[in-house]
């Protein structure tokens, strides 16, 4: 992984165990960048439906595929972040709904890992904190 993936409070793999990166674990990145430390030793974890549900996401029982899931950004259902599993990978939208109908919607990204999603968080600014396990 590249140190310019993570942010201090992310969750990522180091030697198989998943921990949260400290600046020390930025640094050494950083200084080991291109060595098999950074490379093999430090890895993404994947976004799993067990990860959604950690941070508290709630998954959808109306929808047929159950593959949905959703956390509310402003403490309404009108805006929340939308994630649909397929195929194993993560396909995320901003919902926005006025009256009960949908009135725009934004396509993210795919978000393949846990930082990815964290950091989504984060820089669209959708609730104003961190995305924290809860």
């Amino acid at each position: 992984m590249k140190a310019t993936e993570l942010r201090i409070g992310n969750w990522a793999l180091i030697n198989n165990r998943a921990v949260q990166i400290t600046i020390d674990d930025l640094v050494m990145l950083i200084e080991r960048q291109g060595t098999h430390w950074s490379k093999k030793i430090v890895q993404p974890i994947p976004t799993t439906e067990q990860w959604l549900e950690k941070f508290g996401f709630e998954k959808q029982t109306n929808y047929s595929d159950n593959n949905e899931y959703i956390i509310l950004t402003n403490g309404t259902f009108d805006e929340y972040l939308e994630i649909r599993i397929l195929n194993g990978v993560c396909y995320s939208r901003l919902i926005y709904k006025h009256k009960g109908k949908i009135e725009n919607q934004f396509p993210l990204r795919a978000l393949k890992y846990v930082h990815i999603l964290q950091n989504c968080f984060y820089y669209f600014a959708l609730t104003g904190e961190e995305l924290v396990e809860k």
